[in-house]
């Protein structure tokens, strides 16, 4: 379940693009960003593949690094790391997640006028650029 649908600018490029912001607590799962593209692997901590002895140190959050081995690469071919980032789905530069918080904080607020963004891409929320997710990649 989205915590937010919205619209964001890209610091680089200045155009404009959809994300939908997700609290991997409430989807029981943790995630990783593409390298290559910034697409978000979202994996579901029930998932029968997920390395149980790895649960601890990815749940509800970016994954761990030891997890990286354990993904299928994305459709570019790069790969699903625990240091990537999302992207600009326009000029594919990184998104800063400090800028981030313009439109994170004001789609936010509507409903929560006292909510404060993380200011990273490795908390409890994850992003979705333009609807650019997998699910459950394991090999």
């Amino acid at each position: 379940m989205p915590l937010v649908n919205s619209v964001g600018t890209c610091e680089e490029c200045h155009k404009m693009f959809e994300f939908t912001l997700f609290h991997s607590g409430v989807t029981n799962s943790c995630y990783a960003y593409c390298e290559g593209c910034g697409t978000t692997a979202i994996l579901d901590i029930s998932d029968g593949r997920f390395p149980l002895e790895l649960v601890k140190f990815s749940a509800y959050k970016v994954i761990a690094p030891d997890l990286e081995r354990h993904l299928k690469p994305c459709a570019c071919g790069a790969r699903f790391t625990a240091r990537a980032a999302p992207q600009c789905p326009h000029c594919r530069q990184v998104l800063s997640a400090a800028k981030a918080a313009q439109y994170v904080e004001r789609s936010v607020a509507k409903g929560s006028p006292n909510w404060r963004w993380q200011m990273s891409w490795s908390g409890n929320y994850y992003i979705v650029i333009e609807g650019r997710q997998i699910r459950n990649n394991f090999k």
